[in-house]
């Protein structure tokens, strides 16, 4: 779908632009049904005005909680896709040294939305660390 004057709409903004970036190629070859699924469910939401969705980017963008880490007293699983083109695991040390008692898990095959990609292996890597921290 798209706006007025051959504008495109944020869904075709979200499937278009940022879809490729959270998944693998793999993801695509392999469950093509899974994101079909995904383009649905996106394309399915109440439309988000262009102006609220460029504000919500720039609000990821000027998000920085690095000054709070360290009052974390929680036990942390860090989790990164090794092939994640969003949030690569450049911003790993800042997290694993900012947050005291923090475990990080690097799944080397997975991109930005892991637990979509292979929920079996996140969702093992996920229970093994509540299991471990008494959950």
């Amino acid at each position: 779908m798209t706006l007025a004057r051959g504008v495109p709409a944020v869904a075709d903004a979200v499937i278009l632009g940022s879809f490729p970036w959270c998944f693998t190629p793999e993801m695509y070859a392999e469950r093509p049904d899974f994101v079909a699924g995904l383009d649905d469910f996106v394309r399915g939401r109440p439309a988000q005005p262009l102006e609220a969705f460029l504000a919500q980017c720039q609000a990821v963008l000027d998000h920085d909680a690095s000054g709070v880490l360290g009052d974390i007293g929680a036990p942390v699983l860090i989790t990164f896709g090794g092939r994640d083109l969003c949030t690569s695991t450049r911003f790993a040390g800042p997290l694993t040294e900012g947050i005291p008692d923090s475990t990080l898990v690097v799944f080397e095959h997975l991109s930005h939305a892991g637990l979509h990609e292979d929920p079996d292996t996140f969702n093992a890597a996920s229970l093994e660390f509540l299991l471990s921290h008494g959950g």
